[in-house]
């Protein structure tokens, strides 16, 4: 998902994340509402054009039960 203020999210297990310049930072169990989904390769593009390393795209934080 991107958000159009210019953030990547991804969700895994119920939880957001955004990607920052030191990896994925959790956000909570709601997206913005403004988010818009993107396929693996728009979001492999969204890296190219800010910068980003795409290989964050594999290292999403994995839900951890009971984790809030």
């Amino acid at each position: 998902m991107a958000f159009p203020h210019g953030r990547l999210l991804a969700a895994r297990g119920g939880t957001v994340y955004v990607l920052s310049g030191h990896g994925w930072v959790r956000l909570g169990p709601h997206k913005p509402r403004n988010a818009e989904p993107l396929t693996r390769k728009q979001a492999e593009e969204w890296c190219a054009r800010t910068g980003d390393d795409v290989t964050w795209l594999d290292a999403v934080p994995a839900e951890v039960p009971g984790q809030i």
